[in-house]
């Protein structure tokens, strides 16, 4: 069973932050405190648990491009199983309900494209980086 809770805590925060740092491990992520201090009334974080287990995370928060910011990122061995379709629709819901009617998001995992295709997203833009 797939079961969705706000980020709310600074221990759910920290939980979000593994999420984030384990798909993406070359990356900075930030502080519990800069969590809090970037976020806005529109902001939302999302911890996904599949039977009682930490798979997945979510943000939803309004985009420099004046549409929303919606991220599901899923921890590898919990991917196909849903996880990341679930934290999606939950996000998309919140940047509805912030009067949102764009939203876009950042592709980290090779099988990204596809699975943002299957919601309607498209590219747009892309960045090749050497790490």
């Amino acid at each position: 069973m797939i079961e969705l809770r706000p980020a709310e805590s600074d221990e759910d925060l920290e939980a979000w932050r593994s999420v984030r740092s384990a798909v993406l491990p070359n990356e900075r992520t930030s502080s519990v405190a800069e969590l809090r201090a970037g976020a806005d009334r529109h902001t939302l974080w999302l911890l996904a648990y599949v039977d009682g287990k930490l798979a997945g995370s979510g943000v939803s928060n309004g985009a420099s491009t004046g549409g929303a910011f919606t991220q599901p990122r899923v921890l590898p061995a919990s991917r196909r199983r849903g996880v990341g379709t679930q934290l999606l629709h939950a996000l998309a819901v919140q940047a509805l309900a912030c009067g949102y009617a764009d939203a876009g998001a950042q592709l980290e995992a090779p099988g990204s494209a596809a699975f943002a295709a299957r919601f309607g997203f498209t590219e747009r833009n892309r960045q090749i980086e050497q790490v």
